[in-house]
């Protein structure tokens, strides 16, 4: 065979996937293709046409292959339709994938589309083009194996040899020419990767088209993968409730267990008539139109009783659900004022105080079952340090009398869903910053959400595991000066 002219595409049974065959009738054998518990009928062959396609498990082959095979075994006409019908169904659905081989069959690398349709398999590329590898893509495991993917990719690679890897990782750092590789294997991994968005040809000035498109390029690698790996669609990953942890380990319960227990350190908070409160209040609409973000604070700091108004509006237990195996709900829940996806209500609020009327300057837990502040620590250098951040997060403009941080106990969210707990995490934050906005404004208090924080700050000064209790957000809270007028956003 001609050097140039490559050999035709084989294939296999993705990883994950299996071929069951079960007794038919009349001596047939039904197919079934398994994943997990899911099953799928294929139909019922004969001997030399189950066997071609129960092949496809472990031993790579093209569809004339196949077919040759099924002749060779005695099959007729009817049977290498058949076979035929479904190796092209299954490829058509994605359940197979491409095998790259040299010539003494040592497997280099595997491409497989994660989800169907399938798209176009090649890319027509100059020899003297120089290729690298875009700065989306990304090695990982899974299912045992190195594989090489990117967000905006609906290809996977996998990395099955040194050989392979090493081309990776010669692209991430400089460019290649098709024709400066000499292992014909090797162009064809590289064709491959061009096909499948994983690289492409630079420019004159040494930049992918990625690079000059005027919306991809300015998305960050991590912002573009949890975008599209935390939903739907473009992907084979797991996304969605489905208890990943039930049967593993218990999840946690609906409310963090005390931190403090000393009763010196645990401050009970004014618990205002909710009712009485909502007959004052004003219209919803109003308060909704007055909202601004207020990045000042007035000489008279907060009081206790306006910061315990203020959690008992947007944050306390309202009342603990128990667990119902008849709704699926596998775990202790909660409702509280904001909404929570799957009532798992993983935010807790621990307070930076400043500066408050009736309250000891120092850093608290809230306690949103019992309502009340659980004294953390009065660390005045970890004090004035999250205060510094929130002032370099508020444009250096204010130093809040109260730093609001939100963490998010991720085992609550993870031990039921799957790809998109930390997606959901973040639309909770923000759900919980909307509220705190409108408590404030009813109070007339000076609220503004932050945009950044420092993570390992937060958890030296409440003692956090990161990986346990995740530092999500950050929010100023002040008493509110008589002539602030705030600013939009």
């Amino acid at each position: 065979m001609d050097e140039q002219t490559p050999p035709p595409p084989r294939w296999r049974l993705r990883h994950g996937l299996r071929l069951v065959a079960e007794p038919g009738a009349q001596g047939t054998r039904r197919l079934v293709l398994a994943r997990g518990e899911q099953r799928w009928g294929l139909g019922a062959f004969g001997p030399a046409a189950a066997a071609a396609l129960l092949g496809l498990a472990s031993e790579p082959a093209h569809a004339d292959a196949l077919a040759a095979a099924v002749t060779a075994d005695g099959g007729g006409a009817a049977d290498v339709a058949g076979v035929l019908h479904v190796f092209h169904r299954l490829h058509a659905l994605a359940c197979l994938m491409e095998v790259l081989e040299d010539e003494d069959g040592t497997l280099h690398a595997t491409r497989e589309v994660m989800l169907p349709p399938v798209p176009a398999a090649d890319a027509s590329m100059r020899p003297d083009a120089p290729v690298r590898l875009s700065r989306f893509a990304f090695i990982a495991r899974h299912e045992g194996r190195a594989v090489l993917e990117s967000p905006w990719s609906r290809w996977r690679i996998g990395l099955e040899s040194p050989a392979a890897g090493a081309l990776v990782t010669r692209l991430m750092a400089e460019t290649l020419r098709t024709e400066a590789l000499s292992d014909p294997v090797m162009r064809r991994l590289l064709g491959w990767l061009v096909a499948a968005g994983l690289a492409d040809a630079v420019d004159g000035d040494g930049l992918l088209p990625e690079d000059r498109d005027p919306d991809r390029r300015f998305w960050d690698f991590h912002d573009a993968l949890h975008f599209r790996r935390s939903r739907s669609g473009g992907h084979d990953n797991p996304v969605g409730a489905s208890f990943p942890g039930r049967g593993v380990v218990g999840p946690l319960p609906a409310v963090k267990p005390p931190i403090a227990h000393d009763p010196a350190d645990l401050i009970t908070l004014p618990m205002p008539d909710i009712a009485a409160l909502c007959r004052g209040d004003p219209a919803f609409q109003a308060v909704v139109e007055a909202r601004r973000s207020h990045r000042v604070r007035g000489e008279r700091p907060i009081t206790l009783a306006q910061l315990g108004a203020f959690l008992a509006r947007t944050a306390r237990v309202i009342t603990l659900v128990p667990p119902d195996d008849e709704r699926e709900l596998y775990y202790e829940a909660s409702m509280r004022p904001y909404p929570s996806g799957g009532a798992a209500y993983e935010i807790e609020i621990y307070l930076t105080v400043h500066a408050c009327e009736g309250l000891a300057r120092g850093l608290y837990h809230y306690d949103p079952l019992h309502h009340r502040l659980e004294r953390v620590g009065d660390d005045g250098d970890l004090i004035d340090s999250l205060v510094t951040v929130a002032w370099q997060s508020a444009a250096r403009t204010v130093r809040p009398q109260i730093v609001i941080h939100l963490a998010a106990r991720m085992r609550r969210l993870m031990w039921k869903y799957r790809g998109l707990a930390w997606s959901v995490a973040l639309k909770h934050a923000g759900v919980l910053y909307h509220a705190f906005y409108l408590a404030a404004t009813v109070e007339g208090l000076a609220p503004c959400g932050l945009g950044a924080g420092d993570t390992e700050l937060v958890a030296r000064a409440y003692g956090l595991d990161p990986v346990a209790e995740s530092p999500i957000g950050e929010f100023m809270l002040s008493s509110l000066p008589r002539d602030a007028e705030g600013s939009p956003g």
